[in-house]
């Protein structure tokens, strides 16, 4: 059996439900945006959650236009093709 964890608790049924249902409501969200913009920034410093990455790439994926809050210095975001990606928000 394959255990589903977030911040060190195992996910019951219904919680991974749950889960799988807010992300495919943020894929609808995407596939009908023009632009995705990421708030890239916690306390000051660049950051790229879980759920952050993932719409990230679903949107390029996609062919959208993805606006960054700050640009990248992460060496995973910035090895990513960058043509599709704007830095200019702030």
């Amino acid at each position: 059996m394959v255990q589903h964890h977030r911040d060190g608790h195992v996910l019951t049924e219904q919680e991974l439900k749950q889960c799988w249902e807010r992300m495919q409501d943020y894929f609808r969200a995407i596939d009908d945006c023009n632009v995705l913009i990421i708030f890239n920034e916690k306390r000051g410093e660049e950051h790229y959650g879980t759920g952050a990455m993932i719409e990230l790439g679903y949107a390029l994926a996609r062919g959208k236009q993805v606006w960054l809050y700050r640009q990248p210095t992460d060496e995973n975001i910035r090895a990513m093709d960058l043509s599709m990606l704007r830095f200019d928000l702030i």
